[in-house]
């Protein structure tokens, strides 16, 4: 089988090099030519397929299907450049249930495309399902002709290329190796193999565009991707795979010679055309560095428009009690740096010490990289978020006119935010500037410099054992970056980070594995009103895991207090594992059957992930009050 796959393979590119090749035509050209050719496989891919499961064995239908995938892969990286939405949505989206974008209400669309079909036909008894089977291969066939009829009249240019081959090399560091894209087949590597030979290909067309002192670049770049490939086809077995290795030996490498290329070309960047903000930094070079990810894409507030100074205004709003109705409450109650930002508790202490607020603090490390807010997902910016605190009964209990004209009060205020906003001449403190000072604060809690991050980018060699261990497994048999996606490790979704993910885990009450039941809290599904569909009941958010070593106890409620306790619950396959009646649950529910060993190295992994150059972070001060001069001596940072 394993020798049909190669075959398949080489085959497949073998011929669309041939026809793609013209001599005196330009790189992009010839490129261009190759990825038409490429459509047109990939159309006859899923005709034979469709055909095969109409009458086929098994063994045939899956080898179909096989084709029907390298074929996709040949062509993904600039399908899902020009038309990413489309491809998500129709082609090869994840096969559960999604949202359909910039609508009014709610309209939830059904999983569709390869993804779909790759649960069929790698889950039980496939071929009792050869209609379903045939409907969703018309349908794949179907969008994907409206998408080829697009894309066919697209002028490719040079910049295209570079761009969508480092997308590719995300995505396959993010999707790919981590087995998101073949959620029941494993057949990661048989897509690996065929992404990385069409970069390949497509990139030697530039050989006789590098001038001879730059003829180096090309080279190296050129073997790392056909090392990279001998790597791949040497190493198949899905939970051995050594994927830190592949990572620093090969993706990041390739990911930052792709852009040196591109610049020794002269080829512009998308920089030079275009002035949107964007959720990466092209000009990294790094999939884990530490400006990979733009924070002001996330933001209202403009790069150009932040400052030490707005920072520093931030810190004291986000450290100040007087905020609160009571001025006992600050942000950083619930919000410890020393905790990473968390604190401590299951739920935090409600307003007043009366009960406590609906779900667990989550961290603001990194907070900023979201395209949503709150477990629920009810907030769509950063700004909007202190709106829900500060009229929240059970948090600031007050509301922004009070807050104004307490700030008013205090001369140091006035002159802070005068400074920090000269256009808001006649009232500088307001419940925008309020939002972007604090805004700047946050998104200024960025951390990618954890030793894991230093030892992936290659500035550290001796990584511990368990460490690297724990990322295979975290990456692999663990599927942990399914939904905790690198390098945030949150629910941000790549290679285009511009949505955030929520899973229905089905997460009890209690940690009683043997008397507990679901908690009650139906999360997203009470969020915004037009999303509340009970596919969303008890769907949450997926937060970050790093700095987690600090950040206990764990999940929305707190239900857990230790990483092993968290990750024997995922052990388990979520609530279905647990016996919970759960129809919607969105994490797979087949136990993962890790071992003691590995569950031991997941949390090494995790717990190097631990960053605390901001746990010291705390303002020397308050601003003084000149109005009411009994809260002068009000304590930093709040008293409860």
């Amino acid at each position: 089988m394993r020798k049909f796959f190669i075959l398949a393979l080489l085959a497949i590119v073998f011929a669309a090099s041939l026809i793609s090749w013209r001599s005196g035509d330009s790189p992009i050209q010839m490129i261009e030519q190759d990825y038409r050719n490429s459509l047109n496989e990939f159309s006859n891919s899923v005709l034979i397929f469709k055909a095969s499961a109409k009458s086929s064995s098994l063994d045939q239908l899956k080898k179909d299907y096989i084709n029907l995938r390298i074929s996709y892969k040949n062509i993904q990286s600039f399908l899902e450049y020009y038309s990413p939405q489309a491809a998500g949505d129709f082609l090869n989206g994840p096969p559960v249930p999604k949202l359909e974008r910039n609508t009014a209400v709610m309209t939830l669309l059904e999983p569709k495309g390869i993804q779909v079909l790759d649960e069929i036909l790698y889950g039980d008894d496939p071929l009792k399902h050869r209609k379903e089977i045939i409907e969703e291969t018309d349908y794949l066939l179907k969008k994907f002709n409206d998408v080829k009829e697009f894309q066919l009249g697209i002028k490719m240019q040079d910049r295209h290329f570079f761009e969508a081959a480092r997308f590719e090399i995300v995505r396959i560091l993010t999707l790919g190796i981590s087995g998101f894209d073949t959620p029941s087949s494993q057949l990661s590597f048989i897509d690996l193999d065929a992404s990385l030979l069409t970069l390949s290909r497509q990139y030697d067309y530039y050989e006789d565009m590098f001038k001879k002192e730059k003829k180096t670049i090309f080279k190296e770049t050129q073997k790392l991707l056909k090392d990279a490939i001998d790597y791949s086809d040497k190493h198949k077995d899905f939970d051995s795979f050594d994927r830190f290795e592949f990572i620093v030996d090969y993706l990041n490498p390739i990911y930052g010679k792709l852009l040196e290329s591109q610049l020794a070309l002269g080829i512009e960047t998308i920089y030079e055309v275009q002035q949107n903000k964007y959720s990466t930094n092209y000009l990294a070079k790094n999939i884990f560095a530490d400006d990979f990810l733009n924070p002001y894409f996330y933001t209202e507030l403009l790069e150009s428009k932040d400052s030490d100074k707005l920072r520093n205004l931030g810190m004291k709003l986000f450290f100040d009690p007087a905020l609160s109705e009571d001025n006992k409450r600050a942000c950083a109650s619930c919000h410890d740096p020393k905790l990473a930002f968390t604190d401590g508790y299951a739920k935090s202490m409600a307003f007043g010490k009366e009960g406590t607020v609906q779900r667990n603090a989550p961290t603001l490390i990194n907070s900023v990289f979201a395209a949503r807010y709150f477990y629920d997902m009810r907030v769509e910016n950063l700004e909007n978020q202190f709106e829900h605190v500060v009229t929240n009964d059970k948090e600031f209990h007050t509301d922004f006119p009070r807050i104004i004209e307490k700030l008013n009060g205090s001369k140091e205020y006035k002159k802070m935010f005068k400074e920090c906003f000269p256009e808001y001449k006649k009232k500088p403190i307001s419940r925008h500037t309020i939002d972007f000072a604090l805004a700047s604060y946050v998104l200024s809690l960025r951390s990618f410099n954890s030793p894991f991050d230093q030892y992936i980018r290659g500035e550290k060699r001796n990584i511990p054992n368990s460490v690297r261990n724990g990322f295979n497994v975290f990456m692999g048999k663990g599927k942990c970056a399914t939904c905790h996606f690198p390098p945030t490790f949150a629910g941000l979704i790549p290679p285009y980070f511009e949505e955030s993910e929520s899973e229905v885990l089905g997460v009890p009450i209690s940690p009683d594995t043997l008397k507990t039941r679901l908690d009650p809290d139906l999360g997203r599904r009470t969020g915004l009103i037009k999303e509340r569909s009970n596919h969303f009941n008890n769907s949450f958010k997926i937060m970050t895991v790093r700095n987690i070593e600090h950040t206990a106890p764990y999940m929305h409620n707190g239900v857990y207090n230790t990483l092993e306790e968290v990750i024997d619950f995922y052990n388990r396959g979520g609530g279905i594992g647990l016996g919970f009646d759960m129809e919607n649950q969105t994490l797979p529910s087949d136990p993962l059957n890790l071992t003691d060993l590995e569950i031991k190295d997941l949390v090494a992994f995790m717990n190097s992930l631990t960053d605390t150059s901001f746990y010291d972070h705390k303002p020397e001060s308050l601003p003084k009050f000149d109005k009411q001069p009994e809260l002068n001596d009000r304590p930093i940072g709040g008293s409860y």
